[in-house]
């Protein structure tokens, strides 16, 4: 029964997309851990039924991806899958676990072991159980292994079917996910599930993993990747009991409000909050923004509408696969008014004219005031637009800077309005604060750990839209 009368969201926040399939293995895993007296959640469920897709070529999902905050039994999750390689007629024959902490691995295996000792007719299955520290490995009469590896160089030379990596978020580097990777080279119909809390500037090999299934989530294609991350809204109040769910999908189950609460009232940081109960990224560099304070601007019913006084601004990722147009508006009742208008993506680097003839487009159904940009975030756009007669800005770095506070103040002083939009909203979460000059400071578009550029735009448009805007240099 549940332990409070809040329970959490078993749907992830973020997940990309799945095709549809004829076979999943997920009921058989399900029936064993009924079996065995473990049965799943509904959340650990849902992840099943989506990473055993089956279709003629094998696993739709190659890579399994789960995100969750801790105490939520992302670990039963992992034992269960190691148990259906080692006892369903699944043809899995060698299972590699790793964690960068060698202790994470084993409790894993430890769990594995005391289920298979006490049930019987698992037991009765396993030819040995090794503990020796460095040689853990179950073996079953009929040639299934599971073994731990040390996470740098411990699978050299062998062939895997299922790798397991928990604690994503401790790899630092490549080596071992490579290593690892290698292993699978010469199997048939391989898996490789990865398992993490959130992560961040430093977890290289999670951060990745996130930004590839964001943008398959983005473009809504099929993917080899499963990723599904059970998350806090980014910039949500860690008060919220509705975001405490989306964490933490075992919330009334394995773990209770209580949990939560009494870490608000130990004096641990926010930080470490948003990170291990709300699963939130939290940059090593602090987010300038306070507590809540984007989110306190929130209004659904907000819409930019022609006719009032209105600037875009646009931002390229670096390497021009992503771009992203952000509106904003000066609003009858004195606040400024910003808004998501359009985003491109591409898996290589795209052609700016016809993003150009977009954007101009936009500004001409807005008789907008002008487009701006950074000099090193859009200035190849600009020699375009002033051809179709858009008036353009092109934003230095002092007047970056004063762009960033002025965000920071109109989010802090209410007079910031958005519409909650998901991509928007991550952006700003991304955030990082990077120090300009002696006192100011700005956006860290190199410095934040993901996308940060329609937040740069949004910073853009505030500026403009802020009655004193005298450090905007006009260009062309």
């Amino acid at each position: 029964m549940p332990k409070s009368n809040s329970l959490g969201n078993p749907l992830p926040r973020l997940r990309t997309p799945s095709k549809q399939a004829d076979q999943s293995r997920s009921e058989q895993l399900a029936a064993l851990a009924e079996a065995i007296g473990l049965p799943l959640l509904a959340w650990q469920k849902n992840v099943l039924d989506d990473a055993l897709k089956r279709d003629e070529k094998g696993y739709q999902h190659r890579t399994v991806c789960t995100v969750v905050a801790r105490q939520n039994g992302k670990t039963h999750l992992m034992r269960m899958r190691i148990l259906g390689a080692l006892f369903l007629d699944w043809d899995e024959k060698l299972v590699v676990a790793t964690a960068q902490n060698r202790e994470v691995a084993k409790e894993t295996f430890t769990l594995v072991a005391d289920v298979i000792n006490a049930t019987p007719w698992l037991k009765s299955e396993v030819d040995v159980i090794r503990w020796a520290n460095g040689q853990e490995e179950i073996r079953t009469k009929a040639g299934h292994r599971y073994k731990l590896v040390a996470p740098n160089g411990g699978a050299r030379g062998l062939s895997a079917d299922l790798v397991i990596i928990d604690e994503l978020r401790e790899h630092k580097d490549d080596e071992a996910f490579n290593a690892l990777s290698f292993t699978q080279q010469a199997r048939k119909d391989p898996q490789m599930w990865l398992a993490s809390n959130a992560g961040d500037a430093s977890s290289v090999v999670l951060n990745r993993v996130r930004d590839n299934a964001i943008k398959a989530i983005g473009n809504g294609k099929h993917s080899n990747l499963l990723y599904m991350e059970w998350s806090a809204t980014p910039n949500c109040a860690v008060t919220d009991r509705k975001e405490w769910g989306n964490a933490n999908p075992a919330l009334g189950y394995l773990i209770d409000e209580s949990v939560i609460e009494a870490r608000l009232n130990s004096g641990a940081s926010h930080s470490s909050i948003r990170v291990e109960a709300l699963c939130q990224w939290v940059d090593s560099i602090v987010s300038p923004w306070s507590d809540g304070a984007w989110a306190a601007c929130l209004d659904e019913a907000l819409e930019l509408k022609p006719g009032l006084p209105t600037w875009l601004a646009v931002d390229f990722t670096w390497d021009r696969t992503g771009a992203y147009l952000v509106g904003g508006q000066q609003t009858e009742d004195g606040k400024i008014a910003v808004g998501l208008i359009q985003e491109w993506k591409s898996d290589a680097s795209m052609d700016t004219v016809p993003i150009a003839g977009v954007v101009a487009d936009w500004a001409k159904k807005y008789n907008a005031r002008a487009v701006a940009m950074l000099r090193d975030g859009g200035l190849h756009l600009a020699p375009l637009l002033t051809q179709s007669r858009i008036p353009v800005s092109v934003i230095q770095a002092p007047a970056f800077a004063q762009a960033c506070d002025e965000m920071l103040g109109a989010m802090s002083g209410g007079r910031l309005v958005h519409k909650g939009q998901p991509v928007l909203t991550e952006h700003v979460a991304n955030v990082a604060r990077v120090p300009f000059g002696e006192t100011g400071w700005r956006i860290g578009r190199k410095d934040s750990t993901s996308p940060v550029q329609a937040a740069v735009a949004t910073a853009l448009v505030i500026h403009h839209a802020t009655p004193r805007q005298s450090t905007a240099t006009i260009m062309f």
